[in-house]
């Protein structure tokens, strides 16, 4: 039974530490944002990574947010989505009003550049694990399982990656 729930556990995650990853921009992304073995020292944005330990972000997640949004040379950010205005970088630390974020999703989906969403808690209870089943689709998406990072970008091709720490 214990070999069983191991072989799960390993295979949920099809894509561990970037193997199997065919797109260069994700291989690099996950490589060298979301890996700290093999991670450049990016630097972290002190005001954005005190504003994620305000909404009780844990701090290795809060570090990787902060590094993500200088790896992408993001100008932008707002982590209160009900004061979303347009910016580059939306975070979602809970998901806890499904229309204002199905509105934000299509408004960055129709947007010319790259954005990115990231949102907090989506395996924490039924309806988040609903609304990213259903509402993250034809994007390129990145499941940590604990969050999710949603990529917005109209050259990019859209594929789902499920994605272990």
């Amino acid at each position: 039974m214990r070999l069983v729930r191991k072989t799960r556990y390993f295979f949920r995650f099809k894509y561990r530490k970037g193997h199997n990853i065919h797109s260069p921009f994700v291989f690099n992304l996950v490589r060298e944002v979301f890996m700290p073995q093999t991670s450049k020292e990016l630097t972290i944005d002190n005001q954005l990574y005190e504003q994620f330990h305000t909404e009780n972000v844990k701090s290795r997640h809060a570090k990787r947010w902060c590094q993500l949004y200088d790896y992408m040379k993001l100008q932008s950010y707002c982590v209160d989505p009900s004061t979303y205005n347009n910016e580059e970088l939306v975070v979602v630390t809970s998901i806890h009003c499904v229309k204002s974020l199905n509105t934000i999703v299509q408004d960055m989906a129709q947007t010319e550049g790259r954005v990115v969403m990231i949102v907090n808690g989506i395996n924490k209870n039924q309806d988040s694990r609903n609304w990213w089943a259903k509402e993250v689709k034809n994007q390129v998406v990145l499941d940590f399982n604990s969050f999710g990072v949603i990529v917005f970008d109209k050259l990019l091709s859209e594929k789902t990656y499920k994605l272990k720490l």
